[in-house]
């Protein structure tokens, strides 16, 4: 890994400045969130430097992360996940140039392996030796999973609802996953901040109000993107918000890659969310302040990836959407479902229903005639349909069983 450009961390509260060796993770002025900064005066020649094309993972970015020293590095190979065309399903919806960022390549099946990687790479940085995290599943794998490959322990706490696959992919890397009554994650979330507190574990969460190296690895990303698409930016992404971090990190990662600061020309984010839970939506849509933003009462929604009652990155998401001058957008639980239909038959790609949140916005927003024709769109597919199948297992034609004979094929399914 190439000498990292970090230079440590500043409050998005108060703007209080942290060095690279102190160890925190809140501001100790105001208890703010805090922001990983870097030598954007080389940060140019850095991005200059990075081939268009890298085989590897998000450590090919390693100088923009905040890891200074490469032995403490946890990877499994995430990120560099493909950007595909999607023609035929973007012809069916009227963006032709529709891109879908396949993150259930990913080692544990979603996009949280990025965060994760940086998250425990600095855990094992800072010489911890256990983990804590709330999470409604995809978290909670992709933590497990490193934690493992770190050989660190670690608490996974998990909202009692979480799918059954995903509480069983999670136990199978042998981390303790203890189920916390709760529709979502919020009690869950606040007793692991409890243990942080109490015990000194490490808080591998993926907001930055609680650790906010997170969103270094979600950036990643916004920087594969821009590479892909042979260095330039496309007019949208489609991020699902459940905490907010994604969309914040992608925001983020297209940001930097403008080391002038320059926001013209970068692409329009939209943040969705399912109807039943849509604080972020909400805000966005009456222009609310992070300071106004209210927990959603009644929370539930099909995609458990979407369903916080309250983004505890919203800060940092509010200001993604509204510099990009971008948008929110909720979908029905009937719309997530078609969007996993559409993207399995139509592009080949099998994502759990939060996973397909960007692509029913997309297809809300160009009916609404807000997203052109001729703009190119990317939606984030930030699980594998594998993680929930429960939901529309039902739905899917599996033929009866025959004999292994041609005659019975043939009275089976006639020519």
């Amino acid at each position: 890994m190439r000498r990292s450009l970090y230079v440590g961390l500043r409050c998005v509260g108060c703007g209080s400045e942290f060095g690279r060796g102190e160890r925190v993770l809140t501001c100790t002025a105001c208890g703010s969130e805090l922001d990983a900064i870097y030598d954007h005066g080389r940060a140019g020649a850095f991005f200059r430097g990075v081939r268009r094309s890298p085989v590897g993972s998000i450590w090919d970015f390693g100088p923009m992360m905040p890891v200074t020293r490469e032995e403490a590095v946890v990877s499994l190979g995430e990120g560099w996940t493909p950007l595909l065309k999607a023609e035929r399903l973007g012809r069916r919806i009227g963006i032709p140039k529709l891109l879908l960022k396949d993150e259930t390549r990913n080692p544990t099946l979603s996009f949280k392996d990025r965060a994760i990687s940086v998250a425990v790479s600095k855990a094992v940085e800072w010489k911890k030796e256990v983990l804590v995290t709330a999470s409604t599943g995809n978290l909670a794998a992709a933590v497990s999973a490193y934690a493992a490959r770190a050989g660190l322990k670690a608490f996974i706490l998990t909202a009692a609802s979480t799918p059954l696959v995903k509480r069983i992919q999670t136990a199978a890397y042998g981390t303790t996953v203890v189920p916390v009554r709760g529709a979502t994650t919020d009690n869950a979330r606040a007793l692991a901040g409890e243990l942080v507190k109490e015990r000194g574990w490490y808080p591998a969460m993926t907001h930055s109000t609680a650790n906010p190296f997170t969103l270094e690895g979600a950036k990643t990303a916004a920087y594969e993107i821009f590479y892909q698409m042979g260095g330039r930016f496309p007019d949208w992404v489609m991020v699902g918000v459940g905490g907010g971090e994604n969309l914040a990190g992608h925001w983020k990662g297209f940001r930097e890659l403008r080391p002038d600061g320059e926001a013209e020309g970068l692409p329009r984010l939209v943040g969705v969310q399912g109807r039943e839970c849509a604080p972020f939506v909400e805000a966005v849509a009456k222009n609310l302040s992070y300071e106004e933003l209210k927990p959603w009462k009644g929370a539930h929604t099909i995609a458990s990836g979407l369903a916080d009652a309250y983004p505890a990155d919203a800060r940092l998401a509010l200001r993604a959407v509204r510099e990009s001058r971008g948008t929110g957008v909720a979908v029905s639980d009937a719309e997530l479902l078609e969007g996993v239909g559409l993207m399995a038959r139509e592009a080949g790609v099998f994502a759990e229903p939060s996973g397909a949140a960007g692509l029913a916005a997309a297809i809300r927003l160009r009916e609404d005639g807000v997203i052109d024709g001729s703009d190119q769109v990317v939606c984030s597919v930030t699980g594998s349909g594998l993680k929930q199948y429960e939901e529309f297992s039902a739905t899917l034609r599996i033929g009866r069983p025959i004999r292994g004979e041609l005659r019975a094929f043939e009275r089976a399914y006639p020519a």
